[in-house]
């Protein structure tokens, strides 16, 4: 008795000794080589062999699912461009809260007019009028200028 051209017997069907009830195509199952990335294999080969008990029976289910999504006319890796997007959102005010803050009020240091350095030591009156605050520094050196005269606190 011979067995018929598109079967096989379970030693030919798989070397892990896992078979497969799928006979979709040819019914032959064989061997085939790809290439792929060591380490996403290591990682899928235990993962294969502990949830289906062999590699084979883990790709073969993938491989249905591609040619399935194929024959809808699903394809992979384009990228879809969309021209003009515009999102109009009517959302509702939930709550009209009043908040008042209170006015933060910075009292700034007095600083001298020349410099920018605090703190002002004295005031200073040109004899054109003009008054500039001064630092210890520039108070110094106006005391003795014979144009600047100090001012009175």
């Amino acid at each position: 008795m011979t067995t018929p051209p598109n079967t096989t017997t379970q030693k030919e069907d798989s070397l892990t000794k896992v078979h497969s009830v799928q006979n979709l195509f040819s019914g032959v199952r064989k061997p085939r080589g790809f290439r792929v990335d060591t380490g996403l294999w290591a990682a899928f080969k235990s993962v294969a062999k502990a949830k289906s008990g062999s590699i084979c029976s883990a790709i073969e289910p993938m491989l249905i699912a591609y040619l399935g999504l194929a024959d809808k006319e699903v394809h992979f890796g384009n990228t879809v461009r969309i021209e003009h997007l515009h999102i109009e959102r009517n959302l509702r005010e939930r709550r009209h809260l009043v908040i008042e803050k209170a006015p933060v009020v910075v009292q700034e240091e007095p600083t001298c007019d020349f410099c920018g350095k605090a703190p002002e030591v004295g005031t200073f009156r040109h004899v054109s009028g003009v008054e500039r605050r001064a630092c210890s520094y520039h108070a110094s050196q106006l005391r003795n200028h014979e144009k600047w005269k100090e001012k009175e606190s």
